[in-house]
């Protein structure tokens, strides 16, 4: 519910559902190949430091880039 009341109030009613379609889509997409990715990477490493060094940066690019958004 956070994601639709944050993304109308950003981008407007007009493209809500094109908008919501996207990000509902690449949350999925994300959530299923992240734990995978961290399989991967610990099958490599023997360790699971890497993969969470790799999400917190992830989580911090994407801190960083939501201050830059913009209420429309």
């Amino acid at each position: 519910i956070q994601i639709t009341t944050v993304s109308i109030d950003l981008f407007g009613t007009a493209t809500a559902g094109i908008l919501m379609g996207s990000v509902l889509t690449i949350v999925g997409l994300l959530g299923a190949g992240g734990p995978l990715a961290s399989g991967a990477i610990h099958d490599v490493t023997l360790s699971y430091t890497p993969a969470v060094y790799m999400g917190a940066a992830v989580l911090l690019a994407v801190i960083m880039l939501s201050f830059g958004l913009q209420r429309k």
